[in-house]
């Protein structure tokens, strides 16, 4: 126990610091005890007038926490996805594990994790979108965000047979466009000159343009760069 602590009387709020791989399983203050909350590790106590022989004992029992194992897998429905894909699993009070699991594979070695739920977050990566997340067995699956690739999912404590096996499924996205930007060719001439003038464009794509003497052709979209307009004699 702690040495006598001398307080105030009235009421008291003590809370245990959490410890990874424990839960507070009881607290006890006999007669003093007002109000308390397991999942927190809170108590709240009557201090009352005295010395040592009137002091409040209060009680904090603990358990370990149970453990259970998880599996994390990538599949994808384009045999051109290649690579490997970064992972962060996370639980209330734990440290975060960070995993990598290659397409078309599992994580090498299960995660051993508090009994409890957990969340598993893909990291993005450009070329790729996550389209489900389904776990074996089908029951420990919890709320799934597409768009922020996560997943929460169920662990039950036991052996690696009883583990919980989530897969992350998706689909290869096209390269995206290159930027572009826009341009006119314009003609100015001298006096008595007319016709019309024609331009080429090089920049990835070869354009013609046809633009008449005095005057601009219309705006034309170009990748962003370096652009050669060469009038035609």
């Amino acid at each position: 126990c702690s040495f006598p602590i001398t307080l105030p009387v009235g009421r008291a709020t003590v809370t245990e610091v959490a410890r990874p791989g424990f839960t507070v399983d009881k607290i006890e203050a006999p007669g003093r005890l007002r109000q308390w909350n397991l999942a927190t590790g809170t108590a709240t106590v009557d201090i009352v007038a005295g010395d040592e022989s009137n002091q409040t004992l209060l009680t904090f029992t603990n358990k370990a926490t149970p453990k259970g194992y998880l599996q994390i897998c990538k599949a994808s429905d384009d045999v051109k996805l290649k690579g490997s894909f970064n992972f962060t699993v996370s639980q209330a009070n734990r440290p975060t594990q960070m995993v990598t699991v290659p397409v078309g594979g599992c994580t090498l070695h299960r995660l051993q994790l508090a009994a409890g739920t957990a969340t598993v977050t893909e990291a993005a990566r450009s070329d790729a979108q996550l389209v489900s997340v389904t776990t074996i067995p089908p029951g420990r699956l919890g709320p799934v965000n597409l768009r922020q690739r996560t997943a929460t999912v169920t662990i039950v404590p036991g052996e690696p047979a009883t583990q919980t096996i989530v897969v992350f499924k998706n689909k290869k996205l096209p390269p995206p466009s290159p930027p572009t930007g826009q341009v006119k060719v314009c003609k100015r001439v001298e006096s008595g000159v007319t016709g019309t003038f024609t331009f080429t464009l090089a920049n990835g794509v070869a354009k013609t343009l046809n633009v008449k003497a005095g005057s601009c052709s219309a705006p034309q979209t170009v990748p962003v760069g370096n652009l050669t307009v060469m009038e035609k004699a």
